[in-house]
């Protein structure tokens, strides 16, 4: 519980609606930055990753969840 007496609470989750062609344009942009992806994903499964990498990987697989890869 919070100083407030309040329990905390997590934020929010936003949604947000894209087309399959953003979607893919954000998922190739965010790859370019890459060099092994595989390796990524791997590590990213393993949560082996840095905080920044971890969000980045957790964005990549919404993105190929929405692609259908």
């Amino acid at each position: 519980m919070s100083k407030t007496g309040r329990w905390n609470t997590m934020p929010i989750a936003t949604t947000e609606i894209i087309s399959l062609e953003d979607a893919r344009n954000r998922y190739a942009a965010l790859i370019a930055g890459i060099s092994d992806l595989d390796e990524f994903k791997a590590r990213g499964n393993a949560y082996a990753l840095s905080d920044d990498d971890q969000a980045l990987y957790d964005d990549l697989m919404e993105l190929e969840y929405l692609i259908g890869d």
